[in-house]
C-alpha cells in the first residue's frame, strides 16, 4: 500500500469520518456520471465500477481497509436502503422470462441445500457433542452455498464467529501478541461496557509485550490473560518508539489484566517490584509492593521504605497527583499545585503529619465525593470524627478502603503512617477496578 508506505497509515484514517464519507460521495457520483455518459460503463454498472474504485484507493492507502463507518452507516444503512430501491426498478416480469428456469432451478438446489444441512446436523451432532457450536456450522455453511461468502460473513458475524485472529510467541526473552477483534464483538462491549476476554494463553506478567486491533474509533476495554505477581506486575501503554506511559489503575487479578484500549495499541506487562530491606514480613508489605510497584511511593532511599514513618499532608498531595497521571516530578511542590487547583487540599500544612480523617477527606475528594450509602460510623470514638470528615469517613469504611482498629476505635485524629496509606490506595485501586 503506497501511502502506508510512505506515512504508516492510510492517507485518510480510520476516524476521519467526514473525509471517508467525502470520498464515498465523490466516488459514487463519479461512477453515477461515467454510467449515465458512457455505453461501456452503463453495461458495466454504476456499483461495479464504484467497487472498483474502492478496491482502488483501499490497495494503494488512500482509504483504510476496515473501519466502523463501513460496519455502521454503509453495510447498516446503504446497503439494506439501496437493495430495495434497485428492485423497485427491476422489471419482474422480464427477470422472470428470462431467468425463470435457472431461478427454479437455484430455488430447488438451495431446499435441498437446507434439507442437507438438517440432516448433517442430526447426524454429527452425538459424535462432536458441541450441538450449538455444530448449529452455527451448518447455518453459516448453508448460507454460504445459497448466497456465497458475503451471507458467510454475515452469518460469522452474527455468531461472533468471524474476523477474530490472535497469534502468540514465546521465548527466553518474554511473549508478544497480537489480536483482531472482530466488529461485532466490539461493538457488543462497547454497547454493554463489558470487556472483551482475549483468547490467547496467559501471558508472562514480567515480560510480555500485546498488540490488540479493535477498528474502532472508541476505546474497548479488553481482559488479558496474565500470569505473575498480582501487586507487582504493571501495564503499559508504548507510545510508539517513544517512552512507555504506565497504566496505574490496570490491576492483575484473577489471572486477567483489564485495560481500555484504542485501536492498534500496545500493552506491555512488565514485573516493577522493588526491595526494601525494612518491609519484609511487614504486615503492609503486599500494600507497599503495589503502591512503589505503580512509582505512587518511593522509598526514604534506595533500600529502605520507612513504613511506620508518618506521611506528611505534602507526600499525600503528590501520591494523588502521581495517581492522577500529574507530572509530579522534581519534590511536593508540583504536587501540592495539583491539589490545590483540583480542591483536593488547601495547600495549608505540607509538612505536617497527616491524619487519617484527613487522608480519607482528601481521598474523598479526589474520588468526586461519592455518597455514602452506610450512615452510622460503627467505631467507639466515632463521636471524635469531624464533620467535614464523616461522610469521607463513612465512605471509605463502606467500600473497604480503611477500617479500625482491633479495639474497635477509628483513630481519626491519629497519624496515617506510610505503611496505612500504602494499604488505602492499594484498597482504593482496587476499589475502582470494580467501578
Amino acid at each position: 500500500m503506497l501511502f502506508e508506505m510512505w506515512l504508516g497509515h492510510p492517507l485518510i484514517e480510520a476516524d476521519n469520518v467526514w473525509g471517508l464519507l467525502g470520498v464515498m460521495c465523490v466516488s459514487v457520483a463519479l461512477a453515477i456520471g461515467l454510467e449515465q455518459k458512457y455505453q461501456w460503463a452503463s453495461r458495466v454498472s454504476g456499483s461495479i465500477i464504484a467497487l472498483i474504485l474502492a478496491m482502488l484507493m483501499a490497495n494503494v492507502g488512500i482509504i483504510p481497509t476496515q473501519c466502523p463507518l463501513y460496519d455502521d452507516v454503509v453495510w447498516g444503512y446503504v446497503v439494506p436502503m439501496g437493495i430495495p430501491l434497485l428492485l423497485l426498478q427491476c422489471d419482474i416480469k422480464r427477470i422472470w422470462k428470462e431467468a425463470g428456469r435457472m431461478l427454479t432451478i437455484f430455488l430447488i438446489g438451495a431446499v435441498g441445500t437446507v434439507a442437507g444441512a438438517f440432516l448433517a446436523y442430526y447426524l454429527l451432532r452425538a459424535p462432536f457433542g458441541d450441538a450449538q457450536g455444530l448449529a452455527k456450522v451448518a447455518a453459516m455453511m448453508t448460507g454460504s452455498y445459497i448466497g456465497g461468502s458475503v451471507n458467510f460473513t454475515a452469518l460469522a458475524n452474527a455468531f461472533h464467529a468471524g474476523g477474530l485472529t490472535a497469534s502468540v510467541q514465546e521465548d527466553g526473552s518474554g511473549a508478544r501478541a497480537d489480536v483482531r477483534l472482530p466488529a461485532a464483538t466490539v461493538r457488543e462491549s462497547q454497547s454493554s461496557g463489558a470487556a472483551v476476554v482475549l483468547p490467547i494463553p496467559a501471558l508472562p506478567g514480567n515480560s510480555a509485550s500485546l498488540t490488540v486491533h479493535t477498528g474502532s474509533v472508541r476505546l474497548v476495554r479488553v481482559d488479558i490473560p496474565a500470569r505473575g505477581n498480582e501487586d507487582t506486575t504493571v501495564a503499559y501503554f508504548v507510545n510508539g518508539d517513544g517512552p512507555e506511559t504506565m497504566i496505574k489503575t490496570a490491576v492483575l487479578s484473577g489471572g486477567r489484566i483489564t485495560v481500555s484500549v484504542p485501536n492498534g495499541a500496545t500493552v506491555r506487562l512488565r514485573d516493577n517490584g522493588k526491595d526494601f530491606y525494612d518491609t519484609q514480613g511487614h504486615w503492609a508489605e503486599d500494600a507497599i509492593g503495589f503502591v512503589t510497584a505503580r512509582e505512587l511511593f518511593s522509598g526514604k532511599t534506595s533500600a529502605a521504605f520507612s513504613p511506620d514513618t508518618p506521611m506528611t499532608r505534602a507526600m499525600l498531595m503528590t501520591v494523588l497527583a502521581r495517581l492522577d497521571g500529574a507530572d509530579a516530578a522534581g519534590g511536593d511542590e508540583k504536587g501540592m499545585a495539583w491539589a490545590v487547583a483540583r480542591g483536593v487540599s488547601d495547600g495549608r500544612n505540607p509538612g505536617g503529619s497527616v491524619t487519617r480523617e484527613q487522608f480519607v477527606a482528601m481521598l474523598h475528594r479526589y474520588a468526586g465525593s461519592p455518597a455514602a450509602t452506610e450512615r452510622e460510623l460503627r467505631f467507639s470514638d466515632a463521636e471524635a470524627v469531624s464533620a467535614y470528615a464523616r461522610e469521607a469517613a463513612r465512605w471509605a469504611v463502606e467500600n473497604g478502603i480503611i477500617s479500625g482498629y482491633g479495639d474497635n476505635s477509628f483513630a481519626p485524629g491519629g497519624w496515617a503512617t506510610r505503611a496505612q496509606a500504602a494499604a488505602m490506595l492499594t484498597r482504593y485501586v482496587n476499589y475502582l477496578k470494580n467501578q
